[in-house]
């Protein structure tokens, strides 16, 4: 009886014994902390660029990942330990807004916080027509638009889309083009005869332009083959 006793004590100090010790190591187990105070993680800075000082928060040591090659931000450091700041310089932009990211990667674990700085541009997007409708010749060949934009025509995206699947090709968009000085331009289009003198065929040219931070400025124009071209904003 006195044996039994005793081996019930001895178990219970042990399993006390093995509570305590995984409670001391769960106690001295010390989180990492790394980040900033920017909220969504975005610094903003303006067109005419120069330094903004980023502070960060850490508890141990991290580096920086550049994840885009660029040339106008540079930073003041690429690693540190502990709580500091970062100085982003930021050269003038003088184009559409623009934007880059870096991250901050922890050197005690895998945690990882991104950075995306984004900066101002000095000249706002502009895409617009005054005139909603043009007629197109069914005999085809090259037909105009007088257009209102800023943007380079090299930096747009065009894309057709016909409305009919079985009347598709005659319009190639590796032929539009655009010429003219300053924001009012001709934009010109390529189409190919309608064989077919009783149908109208459309379809849609999709002119679009997404900046460095996502936004999207847009113009499209539906193509009513032989009779008119309807443009809507």
């Amino acid at each position: 009886m006195i044996r039994n006793i005793f081996r019930i004590c001895c178990a219970g100090a042990l399993v006390s014994a093995a509570a305590s010790c995984t409670f001391d190591e769960t106690a001295n187990i010390k989180l990492v902390e790394l980040g900033t105070p920017l909220e969504d993680n975005v610094c903003v800075i303006e067109a005419e660029g120069g330094e903004y000082e980023l502070d960060i928060y850490s508890n141990g040591s991290y580096h920086v990942e550049v994840l885009a090659e660029n040339d106008w931000l540079t930073l003041s450091a690429l690693e540190g330990n502990g709580d500091g700041t970062i100085r982003l310089t930021t050269t003038s932009n003088d184009e559409f807004k623009r934007m880059t990211s870096f991250v901050l990667c922890s050197d005690v674990d895998s945690r990882r916080d991104t950075v995306y700085v984004k900066q101002k541009g000095k000249i706002e997007a502009l895409l617009s027509m005054d005139n909603t409708s043009m007629v197109v010749a069914g005999a085809g060949g090259q037909s105009t638009a007088s257009i209102k934009t800023n943007i380079p025509f090299s930096y747009f995206k065009v894309n057709v889309y016909y409305d009919d699947i079985d009347n598709v090709g005659w319009m190639d968009p590796s032929k539009v083009t655009m010429t003219g000085e300053g924001e009012t331009k001709v934009l010109a289009i390529h189409t190919e005869p309608n064989t077919d003198a009783v149908s109208v065929r459309t379809a849609s040219l999709h002119l679009s332009f997404v900046d460095g931070w996502g936004d999207e400025v847009a113009l499209e124009l539906v193509n009513v083959r032989s009779c008119k071209v309807l443009f809507t904003l």
